[in-house]
Protein backbone atom coordinates (compact mmCIF):
# COMPACT_ATOMS: atom_id res chain seq x y z
CA UNK A 1 0.00 0.00 0.00
CA UNK A 2 1.18 3.52 -0.37
CA UNK A 3 1.19 5.81 2.06
CA UNK A 4 1.86 9.29 2.69
CA UNK A 5 2.25 11.44 5.42
CA UNK A 6 1.38 14.73 4.91
CA UNK A 7 3.38 16.82 7.41
CA UNK A 8 1.08 19.73 7.68
CA UNK A 9 3.51 23.28 8.58
CA UNK A 10 2.53 26.55 9.44
CA UNK A 11 5.54 28.26 11.37
CA UNK A 12 8.83 26.51 12.84
CA UNK A 13 6.91 24.52 15.24
CA UNK A 14 5.93 21.95 12.49
CA UNK A 15 9.65 20.49 13.69
CA UNK A 16 7.89 19.41 17.08
CA UNK A 17 6.15 16.67 15.25
CA UNK A 18 9.59 15.15 13.41
CA UNK A 19 9.86 12.53 15.75
CA UNK A 20 6.35 11.16 14.78
CA UNK A 21 6.19 11.19 11.59
CA UNK A 22 9.84 9.65 11.88
CA UNK A 23 8.02 6.68 14.00
CA UNK A 24 5.11 6.65 11.77
CA UNK A 25 7.23 6.15 8.58
CA UNK A 26 8.81 3.68 9.55
CA UNK A 27 6.72 1.77 11.05
CA UNK A 28 4.66 1.31 7.81
CA UNK A 29 7.60 0.67 6.17
CA UNK A 30 8.27 -2.41 8.51
CA UNK A 31 4.98 -3.78 7.64
CA UNK A 32 6.07 -3.54 3.87
CA UNK A 33 4.05 -0.30 2.76
CA UNK A 34 5.85 2.32 0.91
CA UNK A 35 5.46 5.70 2.58
CA UNK A 36 6.33 8.93 1.23
CA UNK A 37 6.84 12.17 3.70
CA UNK A 38 5.94 15.82 2.16
CA UNK A 39 5.45 19.26 3.37
CA UNK A 40 2.37 20.87 2.63
CA UNK A 41 1.85 18.36 -0.11
CA UNK A 42 -1.30 15.98 -1.19
CA UNK A 43 0.27 12.76 -2.62
CA UNK A 44 -2.40 11.24 -5.40
CA UNK A 45 -2.78 7.67 -5.21
CA UNK A 46 -1.61 7.27 -1.61
CA UNK A 47 -3.28 7.28 1.74
CA UNK A 48 -2.74 10.78 2.83
CA UNK A 49 -2.27 11.33 7.24
CA UNK A 50 -2.39 14.67 7.62
CA UNK A 51 0.07 14.88 10.75
CA UNK A 52 1.18 18.45 12.35
CA UNK A 53 -0.87 21.46 12.68
CA UNK A 54 -3.90 20.84 11.52
CA UNK A 55 -6.22 22.88 13.55
CA UNK A 56 -4.14 25.98 12.49
CA UNK A 57 -3.98 25.20 8.68
CA UNK A 58 -7.42 24.62 8.91
CA UNK A 59 -7.84 28.32 9.85
CA UNK A 60 -4.84 30.24 8.91
CA UNK A 61 -3.83 28.15 5.45
CA UNK A 62 -7.51 27.09 4.30
CA UNK A 63 -6.44 23.33 4.81
CA UNK A 64 -10.30 22.10 4.41
CA UNK A 65 -10.07 23.89 0.93
CA UNK A 66 -7.40 22.52 -0.04
CA UNK A 67 -8.27 19.16 0.23
CA UNK A 68 -11.74 19.60 -0.64
CA UNK A 69 -12.86 16.25 -2.45
CA UNK A 70 -9.63 14.39 -1.45
CA UNK A 71 -9.59 11.39 1.08
CA UNK A 72 -7.39 11.48 3.76
CA UNK A 73 -7.02 10.68 7.26
CA UNK A 74 -6.21 13.54 10.13
CA UNK A 75 -3.96 12.09 13.11
CA UNK A 76 -5.86 14.40 15.43
CA UNK A 77 -2.98 15.46 18.39
CA UNK A 78 -4.93 17.99 19.56
CA UNK A 79 -6.71 17.91 23.38
CA UNK A 80 -10.40 18.62 22.54
CA UNK A 81 -13.24 20.38 24.64
CA UNK A 82 -15.94 22.39 24.19
CA UNK A 83 -15.09 25.01 26.40
CA UNK A 84 -10.87 25.11 27.13
CA UNK A 85 -8.08 24.56 24.80
CA UNK A 86 -8.15 25.71 20.94
CA UNK A 87 -10.66 23.78 19.90
CA UNK A 88 -13.36 26.75 21.00
CA UNK A 89 -11.40 29.63 18.76
CA UNK A 90 -10.35 27.44 15.47
CA UNK A 91 -14.35 26.04 14.97
CA UNK A 92 -12.64 25.48 11.12
CA UNK A 93 -11.14 22.67 12.38
CA UNK A 94 -14.63 20.58 12.59
CA UNK A 95 -14.82 20.86 8.99
CA UNK A 96 -11.48 19.67 8.48
CA UNK A 97 -12.26 16.14 11.07
CA UNK A 98 -15.99 16.15 9.51
CA UNK A 99 -14.73 15.49 5.99
CA UNK A 100 -11.66 13.39 6.76
CA UNK A 101 -11.78 9.94 5.54
CA UNK A 102 -11.09 8.57 9.15
CA UNK A 103 -9.66 10.16 12.03
CA UNK A 104 -6.88 8.63 14.31
CA UNK A 105 -6.53 10.22 17.82
CA UNK A 106 -3.86 9.86 20.09
CA UNK A 107 -6.01 10.08 23.13
CA UNK A 108 -8.51 7.46 24.53
CA UNK A 109 -10.28 11.13 25.56
CA UNK A 110 -9.93 12.52 21.79
CA UNK A 111 -11.36 9.35 20.62
CA UNK A 112 -14.33 9.18 23.36
CA UNK A 113 -14.86 13.35 22.70
CA UNK A 114 -15.32 12.86 18.73
CA UNK A 115 -17.64 10.03 18.66
CA UNK A 116 -19.75 11.86 21.24
CA UNK A 117 -20.12 14.34 18.41
CA UNK A 118 -21.45 11.61 16.18
CA UNK A 119 -18.39 11.60 14.09
CA UNK A 120 -17.73 7.98 12.50
CA UNK A 121 -14.22 6.24 11.62
CA UNK A 122 -12.56 7.60 14.88
CA UNK A 123 -10.00 5.37 15.99
CA UNK A 124 -7.54 5.17 18.65
CA UNK A 125 -4.03 5.21 17.79
CA UNK A 126 -1.50 6.20 20.64
CA UNK A 127 2.33 7.06 19.83
CA UNK A 128 4.27 4.09 20.36
CA UNK A 129 7.47 2.83 20.02
CA UNK A 130 9.98 2.38 16.64
CA UNK A 131 13.91 2.34 16.49
CA UNK A 132 14.26 5.83 14.93
CA UNK A 133 12.98 7.44 18.01
CA UNK A 134 16.18 6.60 19.93
CA UNK A 135 18.41 8.82 18.89
CA UNK A 136 20.51 9.80 22.14
CA UNK A 137 21.74 8.79 25.64
CA UNK A 138 21.46 10.79 28.83
CA UNK A 139 24.96 12.04 29.92
CA UNK A 140 26.76 10.84 32.93
CA UNK A 141 27.07 13.85 34.30
CA UNK A 142 24.07 15.72 33.88
CA UNK A 143 23.97 20.13 34.72
CA UNK A 144 20.22 20.97 34.55
CA UNK A 145 18.23 19.72 37.35
CA UNK A 146 15.17 20.27 36.10
CA UNK A 147 13.77 21.19 32.37
CA UNK A 148 10.60 21.75 30.79
CA UNK A 149 10.01 22.23 27.55
CA UNK A 150 6.99 23.66 25.58
CA UNK A 151 5.05 26.84 25.30
CA UNK A 152 4.66 29.15 28.36
CA UNK A 153 1.32 29.11 29.91
CA UNK A 154 0.32 31.20 33.32
CA UNK A 155 0.05 27.89 35.16
CA UNK A 156 3.49 26.12 33.88
CA UNK A 157 5.28 29.43 35.04
CA UNK A 158 4.34 29.26 38.15
CA UNK A 159 5.67 25.85 38.68
CA UNK A 160 9.01 26.91 37.22
CA UNK A 161 9.09 29.68 39.35
CA UNK A 162 8.61 28.09 42.24
CA UNK A 163 10.98 25.56 41.60
CA UNK A 164 14.24 28.38 40.62
CA UNK A 165 12.99 29.69 44.09
CA UNK A 166 13.89 26.19 46.02
CA UNK A 167 17.35 26.35 44.25
CA UNK A 168 17.16 24.03 41.79
CA UNK A 169 18.77 25.33 38.42
CA UNK A 170 15.33 25.30 35.88
CA UNK A 171 15.40 25.42 32.44
CA UNK A 172 12.58 26.42 30.63
CA UNK A 173 12.82 26.27 26.71
CA UNK A 174 9.63 27.58 24.54
CA UNK A 175 11.51 26.93 20.66
CA UNK A 176 14.30 24.57 20.53
CA UNK A 177 13.78 22.05 18.13
CA UNK A 178 16.32 19.07 16.67
CA UNK A 179 19.92 19.50 17.95
CA UNK A 180 19.26 22.04 20.53
CA UNK A 181 16.19 20.30 22.11
CA UNK A 182 18.55 16.96 21.88
CA UNK A 183 21.45 18.36 24.02
CA UNK A 184 19.55 19.82 26.57
CA UNK A 185 17.46 17.09 27.13
CA UNK A 186 20.47 14.59 27.32
CA UNK A 187 21.76 17.03 30.53
CA UNK A 188 18.91 17.27 32.32
CA UNK A 189 18.65 15.04 35.67
CA UNK A 190 14.45 15.88 35.37
CA UNK A 191 12.24 16.56 32.13
CA UNK A 192 9.00 17.94 33.52
CA UNK A 193 5.23 17.40 31.63
CA UNK A 194 3.14 20.18 32.64
CA UNK A 195 -0.39 20.34 30.92
CA UNK A 196 -1.51 23.67 29.75
CA UNK A 197 -4.81 24.10 31.04
CA UNK A 198 -6.48 23.51 34.65
CA UNK A 199 -9.43 21.27 33.14
CA UNK A 200 -8.02 18.83 30.49
CA UNK A 201 -5.95 15.99 31.58
CA UNK A 202 -5.08 13.97 28.58
CA UNK A 203 -1.47 12.67 28.73
CA UNK A 204 1.30 13.99 26.50
CA UNK A 205 1.87 10.89 25.06
CA UNK A 206 3.37 12.37 22.24
CA UNK A 207 5.96 14.14 24.10
CA UNK A 208 6.50 11.14 26.33
CA UNK A 209 6.71 8.54 24.29
CA UNK A 210 9.83 10.12 22.61
CA UNK A 211 11.33 11.11 26.41
CA UNK A 212 10.65 7.43 27.36
CA UNK A 213 12.30 5.78 24.01
CA UNK A 214 15.98 7.72 24.90
CA UNK A 215 15.64 6.66 28.47
CA UNK A 216 15.06 9.73 30.24
CA UNK A 217 13.57 10.40 33.53
CA UNK A 218 10.24 11.87 33.26
CA UNK A 219 8.16 13.56 36.24
CA UNK A 220 4.45 14.43 34.55
CA UNK A 221 1.30 16.18 35.96
CA UNK A 222 -1.33 13.12 37.06
CA UNK A 223 -3.61 12.77 33.83
CA UNK A 224 -6.16 10.44 32.72
CA UNK A 225 -4.84 7.99 31.99
CA UNK A 226 -1.07 5.88 32.42
CA UNK A 227 0.06 3.80 29.87
CA UNK A 228 4.23 3.53 31.04
CA UNK A 229 3.64 2.25 34.77
CA UNK A 230 5.85 2.78 37.38
CA UNK A 231 8.45 4.25 34.11
CA UNK A 232 6.99 7.88 34.89
CA UNK A 233 6.55 9.46 38.14
CA UNK A 234 2.98 11.44 38.44
CA UNK A 235 1.77 14.20 40.89
CA UNK A 236 -1.00 16.50 40.93
CA UNK A 237 -0.20 20.14 40.06
CA UNK A 238 0.17 21.51 43.33
CA UNK A 239 2.78 18.54 44.30
CA UNK A 240 4.97 18.84 41.47
CA UNK A 241 7.53 20.87 42.99
CA UNK A 242 7.97 18.91 45.56
CA UNK A 243 8.49 15.68 43.49
CA UNK A 244 10.97 17.62 41.57
CA UNK A 245 12.97 18.28 44.41
CA UNK A 246 12.49 15.10 46.16
CA UNK A 247 13.86 13.03 42.96
CA UNK A 248 16.30 15.76 42.62
CA UNK A 249 18.63 14.74 45.19
CA UNK A 250 17.72 11.19 44.79
CA UNK A 251 21.23 9.09 43.56
CA UNK A 252 21.47 8.84 39.76
CA UNK A 253 20.65 4.98 39.80
CA UNK A 254 17.13 5.75 41.34
CA UNK A 255 16.79 7.74 38.58
CA UNK A 256 17.63 6.23 36.22
CA UNK A 257 16.41 2.73 37.04
CA UNK A 258 12.60 4.36 36.94
CA UNK A 259 13.76 5.74 33.81
CA UNK A 260 14.62 2.44 32.17
CA UNK A 261 11.34 1.03 33.52
CA UNK A 262 9.67 3.69 31.10
CA UNK A 263 11.94 2.57 28.41
CA UNK A 264 11.17 -0.95 28.22
CA UNK A 265 6.80 0.41 29.10
CA UNK A 266 7.00 2.30 25.58
CA UNK A 267 8.98 -0.41 23.67
CA UNK A 268 5.95 -2.84 24.61
CA UNK A 269 3.61 -0.07 22.87
CA UNK A 270 5.03 -0.82 19.54
CA UNK A 271 3.60 1.40 16.78
CA UNK A 272 4.02 -1.07 13.68
CA UNK A 273 1.39 -3.42 15.86
CA UNK A 274 -0.55 -1.04 16.56
CA UNK A 275 -0.81 0.49 12.53
CA UNK A 276 -1.22 -3.53 11.47
CA UNK A 277 -4.40 -3.74 13.87
CA UNK A 278 -5.41 -0.14 13.12
CA UNK A 279 -5.87 -0.72 9.10
CA UNK A 280 -7.77 -4.11 10.17
CA UNK A 281 -10.15 -2.30 12.46
CA UNK A 282 -10.62 0.26 9.33
CA UNK A 283 -11.55 -2.43 7.13
CA UNK A 284 -13.75 -3.84 9.10
CA UNK A 285 -15.17 -0.20 8.79
CA UNK A 286 -15.31 -0.23 5.79
CA UNK A 287 -18.18 -3.11 5.44
CA UNK A 288 -21.20 -0.53 5.93
CA UNK A 289 -24.33 -2.40 4.53
CA UNK A 290 -25.58 -5.57 5.94
CA UNK A 291 -23.51 -8.24 5.31
CA UNK A 292 -24.58 -11.41 3.21
CA UNK A 293 -25.46 -13.67 6.37
CA UNK A 294 -27.74 -10.45 7.04
CA UNK A 295 -29.48 -10.61 3.60
CA UNK A 296 -27.10 -8.07 1.71
CA UNK A 297 -23.61 -7.48 0.90
CA UNK A 298 -20.97 -4.93 2.43
CA UNK A 299 -20.75 -1.85 0.05
CA UNK A 300 -17.46 -2.36 -0.49
CA UNK A 301 -16.94 -6.06 -0.91
CA UNK A 302 -19.01 -7.23 -3.32
CA UNK A 303 -18.05 -9.94 -5.68
CA UNK A 304 -19.99 -8.85 -8.51
CA UNK A 305 -19.07 -12.23 -9.90
CA UNK A 306 -21.93 -11.45 -12.54
CA UNK A 307 -20.08 -8.95 -14.11
CA UNK A 308 -17.07 -11.19 -15.24
CA UNK A 309 -19.01 -12.62 -18.12
CA UNK A 310 -18.37 -9.44 -19.57
CA UNK A 311 -14.27 -8.67 -19.18
CA UNK A 312 -12.49 -10.64 -22.32
CA UNK A 313 -10.69 -13.54 -21.13
CA UNK A 314 -8.08 -12.39 -23.06
CA UNK A 315 -7.53 -9.33 -21.09
CA UNK A 316 -3.86 -9.40 -19.34
CA UNK A 317 -3.82 -6.14 -17.68
CA UNK A 318 -7.42 -4.75 -16.18
CA UNK A 319 -7.99 -1.54 -14.27
CA UNK A 320 -10.81 -1.47 -11.83
CA UNK A 321 -11.98 1.83 -11.04
CA UNK A 322 -13.75 2.00 -7.77
CA UNK A 323 -12.59 -1.64 -6.90
CA UNK A 324 -13.64 -1.31 -3.35
CA UNK A 325 -12.28 -3.99 -1.21
CA UNK A 326 -10.70 -5.69 -4.57
CA UNK A 327 -13.70 -8.82 -4.33
CA UNK A 328 -14.16 -8.63 -8.18
CA UNK A 329 -10.60 -8.40 -9.12
CA UNK A 330 -9.66 -10.86 -7.28
CA UNK A 331 -12.17 -13.47 -8.40
CA UNK A 332 -10.94 -12.35 -12.09
CA UNK A 333 -7.31 -13.01 -11.14
CA UNK A 334 -8.70 -16.56 -9.99
CA UNK A 335 -11.03 -17.33 -13.96
CA UNK A 336 -7.72 -16.07 -15.83
CA UNK A 337 -4.06 -15.08 -15.53
CA UNK A 338 -4.13 -11.40 -15.64
CA UNK A 339 -2.56 -7.77 -13.56
CA UNK A 340 -5.20 -6.03 -11.76
CA UNK A 341 -4.78 -2.18 -10.91
CA UNK A 342 -7.64 -1.29 -8.50
CA UNK A 343 -8.67 2.61 -7.92
CA UNK A 344 -10.14 3.16 -4.61
CA UNK A 345 -11.29 6.26 -2.85
CA UNK A 346 -12.12 4.70 0.46
CA UNK A 347 -8.67 3.89 2.07
CA UNK A 348 -9.80 1.50 4.24
CA UNK A 349 -11.53 -0.71 1.38
CA UNK A 350 -8.16 0.08 -0.47
CA UNK A 351 -5.73 -1.09 2.21
CA UNK A 352 -7.59 -4.29 1.84
CA UNK A 353 -7.71 -4.82 -2.16
CA UNK A 354 -3.95 -4.17 -1.85
CA UNK A 355 -3.67 -7.99 -0.46
CA UNK A 356 -5.85 -9.23 -3.23
CA UNK A 357 -4.91 -7.00 -6.49
CA UNK A 358 -1.46 -7.03 -7.94
CA UNK A 359 -1.70 -3.00 -7.58
CA UNK A 360 -4.23 -0.69 -5.41
CA UNK A 361 -4.17 2.84 -5.35
CA UNK A 362 -5.96 5.01 -3.00
CA UNK A 363 -7.10 8.33 -4.18
CA UNK A 364 -9.51 10.18 -6.28
CA UNK A 365 -10.01 8.77 -9.62
CA UNK A 366 -9.86 11.89 -11.25
CA UNK A 367 -6.08 12.47 -9.29
CA UNK A 368 -4.65 8.94 -10.15
CA UNK A 369 -5.78 7.99 -14.10
CA UNK A 370 -3.77 11.08 -15.03
CA UNK A 371 -0.48 9.48 -13.28
CA UNK A 372 -1.12 6.21 -15.17
CA UNK A 373 0.00 5.24 -18.66
CA UNK A 374 -2.29 5.92 -21.25
CA UNK A 375 -3.10 2.64 -23.75
CA UNK A 376 -1.97 0.24 -20.96
CA UNK A 377 -4.92 -1.59 -20.42
CA UNK A 378 -7.01 -4.54 -22.09
CA UNK A 379 -10.16 -3.90 -20.30
CA UNK A 380 -10.66 -1.13 -17.54
CA UNK A 381 -14.14 -1.51 -15.46
CA UNK A 382 -16.17 0.74 -13.55
CA UNK A 383 -19.13 -0.91 -11.91
CA UNK A 384 -21.45 1.76 -10.13
CA UNK A 385 -18.93 4.30 -10.47
CA UNK A 386 -20.34 7.18 -12.99
CA UNK A 387 -23.55 7.74 -10.62
CA UNK A 388 -20.98 9.10 -7.47
CA UNK A 389 -19.11 11.67 -9.46
CA UNK A 390 -20.31 15.02 -10.70
CA UNK A 391 -18.11 15.00 -13.66
CA UNK A 392 -19.30 12.02 -15.55
CA UNK A 393 -17.91 12.73 -19.06
CA UNK A 394 -14.81 13.72 -17.78
CA UNK A 395 -14.30 11.05 -16.24
CA UNK A 396 -15.25 8.13 -18.80
CA UNK A 397 -12.66 10.05 -21.32
CA UNK A 398 -9.94 9.51 -18.32
CA UNK A 399 -10.24 5.61 -18.42
CA UNK A 400 -11.09 5.41 -21.94
CA UNK A 401 -7.46 6.84 -22.57
CA UNK A 402 -6.13 4.23 -19.98
CA UNK A 403 -7.41 1.64 -22.71
CA UNK A 404 -5.60 -0.26 -25.42
CA UNK A 405 -7.04 0.81 -29.19
CA UNK A 406 -8.97 -2.45 -29.29
CA UNK A 407 -9.55 -2.70 -25.27
CA UNK A 408 -13.32 -2.97 -23.76
CA UNK A 409 -14.53 -0.69 -21.15
CA UNK A 410 -17.28 -2.55 -18.79
CA UNK A 411 -19.75 0.14 -17.22
CA UNK A 412 -22.67 -0.54 -14.80
CA UNK A 413 -25.47 1.96 -13.72
CA UNK A 414 -28.58 1.90 -12.49
CA UNK A 415 -31.63 2.78 -14.77
CA UNK A 416 -33.64 5.96 -13.14
CA UNK A 417 -36.50 5.16 -15.31
CA UNK A 418 -36.89 1.82 -13.56
CA UNK A 419 -40.61 1.03 -12.52
CA UNK A 420 -40.14 1.74 -8.81
CA UNK A 421 -39.26 4.81 -9.18
CA UNK A 422 -41.98 5.78 -11.27
CA UNK A 423 -44.11 3.94 -9.00
CA UNK A 424 -42.59 6.12 -6.26
CA UNK A 425 -43.28 9.53 -8.34
CA UNK A 426 -46.53 8.40 -8.92
CA UNK A 427 -47.16 8.29 -5.56
CA UNK A 428 -45.43 11.72 -4.49
CA UNK A 429 -42.07 10.21 -3.25
CA UNK A 430 -38.67 10.54 -4.30
CA UNK A 431 -36.83 9.16 -1.06
CA UNK A 432 -32.78 8.30 -0.87
CA UNK A 433 -31.77 4.94 0.85
CA UNK A 434 -28.44 3.36 1.78
CA UNK A 435 -28.27 1.73 -1.30
CA UNK A 436 -30.04 1.11 -4.60
CA UNK A 437 -31.38 3.07 -7.11
CA UNK A 438 -31.79 6.44 -5.26
CA UNK A 439 -28.84 5.77 -3.09
CA UNK A 440 -27.99 9.00 -0.79
CA UNK A 441 -24.20 9.22 -2.53
CA UNK A 442 -25.69 9.60 -6.11
CA UNK A 443 -25.08 13.22 -7.67
CA UNK A 444 -26.07 11.70 -11.23
CA UNK A 445 -29.26 9.67 -12.40
CA UNK A 446 -28.81 8.33 -15.93
CA UNK A 447 -31.40 6.55 -18.56
CA UNK A 448 -30.76 4.46 -21.27
CA UNK A 449 -31.29 7.10 -23.31
CA UNK A 450 -28.80 9.58 -21.19
CA UNK A 451 -25.94 7.35 -20.78
CA UNK A 452 -26.07 5.98 -25.14
CA UNK A 453 -25.87 9.83 -25.44
CA UNK A 454 -22.97 10.21 -22.65
CA UNK A 455 -21.06 7.47 -24.65
CA UNK A 456 -21.07 8.75 -27.82
CA UNK A 457 -19.97 12.50 -26.58
CA UNK A 458 -17.13 10.91 -24.48
CA UNK A 459 -16.10 9.50 -28.11
CA UNK A 460 -17.36 5.58 -27.07
CA UNK A 461 -19.13 3.22 -28.86
CA UNK A 462 -21.30 0.49 -27.23
CA UNK A 463 -20.90 -2.96 -28.24
CA UNK A 464 -23.29 -5.10 -26.14
CA UNK A 465 -26.21 -4.16 -23.67
CA UNK A 466 -27.76 -6.02 -21.22
CA UNK A 467 -29.71 -5.45 -17.72
CA UNK A 468 -30.17 -6.87 -14.40
CA UNK A 469 -33.74 -7.29 -12.78
CA UNK A 470 -35.15 -6.20 -9.32
CA UNK A 471 -35.59 -9.79 -7.59
CA UNK A 472 -38.54 -9.96 -4.58
CA UNK A 473 -40.87 -7.09 -6.00
CA UNK A 474 -43.37 -6.98 -9.14
CA UNK A 475 -44.44 -3.45 -10.49
CA UNK A 476 -48.44 -2.66 -10.39
CA UNK A 477 -49.93 -3.44 -13.59
CA UNK A 478 -51.58 0.03 -13.65
CA UNK A 479 -47.94 1.56 -13.93
CA UNK A 480 -47.04 -1.03 -16.96
CA UNK A 481 -50.02 -0.27 -18.91
CA UNK A 482 -49.73 3.42 -18.13
CA UNK A 483 -46.35 3.66 -19.90
CA UNK A 484 -47.07 1.42 -23.24
CA UNK A 485 -50.03 3.95 -23.94
CA UNK A 486 -47.64 7.30 -23.69
CA UNK A 487 -44.24 5.73 -24.92
CA UNK A 488 -43.28 6.59 -28.29
CA UNK A 489 -43.65 3.80 -31.12
CA UNK A 490 -40.50 1.86 -31.20
CA UNK A 491 -39.45 1.63 -28.21
CA UNK A 492 -38.95 -1.22 -25.80
CA UNK A 493 -40.60 0.16 -23.24
CA UNK A 494 -41.53 -2.93 -20.89
CA UNK A 495 -38.30 -3.85 -21.32
CA UNK A 496 -36.79 -0.12 -20.19
CA UNK A 497 -39.53 -0.33 -17.37
CA UNK A 498 -37.50 -3.43 -16.28
CA UNK A 499 -33.76 -2.77 -16.34
CA UNK A 500 -32.89 -1.93 -12.39
CA UNK A 501 -29.41 -1.72 -13.40
CA UNK A 502 -28.20 -1.68 -17.20
CA UNK A 503 -24.67 -3.41 -18.13
CA UNK A 504 -23.07 -1.43 -20.72
CA UNK A 505 -19.98 -2.84 -22.85
CA UNK A 506 -18.17 -0.01 -24.79
CA UNK A 507 -14.78 0.33 -26.89
CA UNK A 508 -13.37 3.45 -28.67
CA UNK A 509 -15.26 4.53 -31.45
CA UNK A 510 -13.02 4.66 -33.81
CA UNK A 511 -11.78 1.28 -33.18
CA UNK A 512 -12.68 -0.34 -36.23
CA UNK A 513 -13.77 1.16 -39.84
CA UNK A 514 -17.29 0.24 -39.58
CA UNK A 515 -18.99 -0.93 -36.97
CA UNK A 516 -21.20 -4.30 -36.63
CA UNK A 517 -24.57 -3.86 -37.70
CA UNK A 518 -25.84 -5.01 -34.13
CA UNK A 519 -23.47 -2.03 -32.29
CA UNK A 520 -24.53 0.85 -34.98
CA UNK A 521 -28.23 -0.19 -33.73
CA UNK A 522 -27.60 0.49 -30.20
CA UNK A 523 -26.25 3.96 -31.20
CA UNK A 524 -29.59 4.99 -32.45
CA UNK A 525 -32.60 3.22 -30.54
CA UNK A 526 -33.61 1.08 -28.08
CA UNK A 527 -32.98 -2.98 -28.29
CA UNK A 528 -34.50 -5.78 -25.91
CA UNK A 529 -32.45 -6.09 -23.05
CA UNK A 530 -31.18 -9.38 -22.24
CA UNK A 531 -31.27 -9.60 -18.11
CA UNK A 532 -27.88 -10.58 -16.58
CA UNK A 533 -28.53 -12.26 -13.34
Amino acid sequence: MNFNIYHVCINQFHQIYDDLIAALRGSLIDLGHTCTVTKNQFVPGSVNILVGSTIFASKYDRLREKLAGKPYIVYQLEQLDDHVGLLPEWSEYWSLLRNATAIWDYSPAGVDYLRSKGMENVFHLPPGFHRDLETFRPCDRPDIDVLFIGSSHPRRDKIIADLRGRGLKTVALSRAFAEVRTRHLARARIVLNIHAWDDIRPLETVRLSYLLANRVFVISESADHNPYGGGVVYAPYDKLADACAHYAREPDAVRSRIAMEGYFAVRRIDLADLLRRLIEESNAAAARAPTEAEGGVGYFNRSRQGMLEYVPTTARRVLDIGCGEGAFGGGLKRRQPCDVTGVEIWPPAAVKAARTLDTALCGNAFDILPTLPDEDFDCVTMLDVLEHVDDSIGLLKLAARKLKPDGRLIVSVPNVAHWSIIEGLMAGRWDYADEGILDRTHRRFFTLHSLKELFLDAGLRMVHLASTTLKGRTPDPGILETARRIAPRRRQIEANLHAYQYICVLEHHLAHTEAPRAARALETSDRALQPAE
